[in-house]
């Protein structure tokens, strides 16, 4: 193979896979996912936007700017609403490496460049020079873009850059390399790939060759999705509904947990006069006061053995579940979890959602 064209071959699979790898986002993430319309989506996202900014506005009242930065609570509310905002890519370029991306693909056109010169003078005899360059359709491509490109680096260089303007700059080289591919590969179907605009969470990520080749069958893959996720959801189901439900006993003592929370967050949140005791957490010393009166009683009622009236048999009431649960209410009262998240740990357990901290079923 001519030296020349296997150089053009590798450039063009090396800008593809970039194409590829600049969507490939988190396509092993079993979580099922529901297809919102552009529009849907912009309205739910602004709305869960709105919810933490509100969270956060009523955190910052309560705390100087220091004690936010040690609050878990704000930090992980701060941490969600930055990361909501939308990126479109799995990976989001530093400036460093635009301009990497920006100048790699520069050189491989001026490569491109002298192919094209050299093609010409064999098609017609003649050297390309400054006076019959647009004799060539193949160098007016080019050297369009080689002067984005040059503009490009020029803006990004002179430019302060914020998250918002390195993405945008981010998507201009997605989009300068799809046309480059399509251009010198008329058969290949970049298009077929467009996980920015329409592809199913489970859809297969093709191979640079596939969409080179123009292989890629977007419907047929997509149909292949909904198939997958139609089985992931089936069996999701299957396993939720075998899962163990929780008795009466035991979602009267996670409300009773419930409540002692809701109590201590009221506490704290107008607890002007004690000190507070895990900065982390912002647990005054008059919330952990009221969370271990009420975990010491919890612990009596739960350990002490009563007679069932049913079967007349003497039982003890405290079931995994309950243990582990007025567990929390403790480790709540020595700073590990805020009053927050436990109240929302244990709220999501007795309504039979998934929780990051309960181990019991």
């Amino acid at each position: 193979m001519n030296p020349e064209i296997h150089e053009q071959k590798k450039f063009l699979r090396n800008i593809t896979k970039d194409y590829i790898d600049l969507q490939d986002s988190n396509q092993e993430n079993n979580e099922v996912e529901q297809i919102l319309s552009k529009e849907e989506l912009n309205i739910k996202l602004q709305g869960l936007l709105d919810q933490i900014k509100i969270q956060i506005q009523i955190l910052q009242e309560q705390l100087t700017l220091e004690e936010a930065y040690k609050n878990n609570e704000y930090i992980f509310l701060f941490k969600r609403a930055t990361d909501q905002k939308g990126r479109q890519f799995s990976t989001l370029y530093t400036k460093e490496r635009l301009i990497k991306q920006f100048k790699d693909l520069k050189d491989q056109l001026v490569k491109e460049i002298k192919r094209t010169a050299h093609q010409f003078k064999e098609e017609t005899k003649k050297e390309l020079t400054i006076f019959n360059t647009f004799e060539s359709q193949n160098y007016i491509y080019i050297f369009d873009k080689v002067t984005i490109i040059n503009y490009k680096l020029w803006e990004i260089n002179s430019k302060k850059l914020t998250i918002e303007k390195l993405e945008e700059f981010q998507y201009q080289y997605y989009r300068l390399i799809k046309t480059i591919i399509t251009y010198f590969i008329p058969k290949s179907k970049p298009n077929e790939y467009c996980y920015l605009e329409f592809r199913r969470k489970h859809q297969r990520i093709p191979t640079t060759e596939e969409l080179l080749e123009g292989t890629y069958n977007n419907n047929k893959e997509y149909e292949l999705a909904k198939i997958k996720e139609k089985q992931f959801r089936d069996n999701h189901e299957e396993e939720r509904t075998q899962e163990p439900q929780l008795s009466e006993t035991e979602k009267a003592y996670l409300n009773r947990t419930l409540l002692a929370l809701e109590g201590a967050r009221n506490i704290q949140e107008n607890d002007q006069a004690t000190q507070i005791i895990f900065p982390n957490t912002g647990l005054t010393q008059a919330t952990q006061d009221y969370l271990l009166q009420h975990h010491t009683q919890l612990i009596l009622e739960t350990s002490t053995t009563r007679r069932n009236p049913r079967t007349n048999n003497l039982e003890i009431i405290g079931t995994p579940i309950i243990t582990e649960t007025i567990g929390i209410l403790l480790q709540t009262a020595f700073g590990q979890y805020t009053v927050y998240y436990a109240y929302d740990q244990i709220s999501n357990k007795r309504l039979g959602l998934p929780t990051d901290i309960f181990n019991a079923r």
